[in-house]
């Protein structure tokens, strides 16, 4: 039996503050409630609420240390505009999931 280990995410919050703080996680969805619990990283516990604003499949462990690292060396408004680009699809693929719910499956047409 082969144990396949959980994939790694790489995610980036928004503090109450402004601020961004950025992380990893095998486990994002309770990273993300530990967060907001103010049970998660010192800096953010400070500076509740926080949002999620960007994630990403990162891999392995270590691959998502070193995306983690790439992401940290970005300047603020380059990580800005990644957040900005995330959410907006992210806002795209909701309303599309709601607007689909709401229609009549189409019937195809016999030719």
């Amino acid at each position: 039996m082969v144990i396949k280990a959980k994939p790694w995410f790489l995610y980036m919050l928004r503090c109450a503050d402004g601020t961004l703080y950025t992380g990893i996680s095998n486990r994002l969805e309770i990273r993300i409630e530990n967060h907001s619990r103010g049970k998660g990283a010192r800096y953010t516990r400070t500076r509740l609420p926080v949002e999620l604003v960007y994630t990403r499949k990162a891999g392995t462990f270590v691959q998502a240390l070193k995306q983690e690292y790439r992401l940290k060396q970005k300047p603020r408004k380059a990580k800005l505009k990644l957040a900005e680009t995330w959410l907006k699809a992210r806002r795209r693929k909701a309303s599309r999931r709601s607007s689909a719910r709401g229609r009549k499956p189409r019937l195809k047409r016999a030719p």
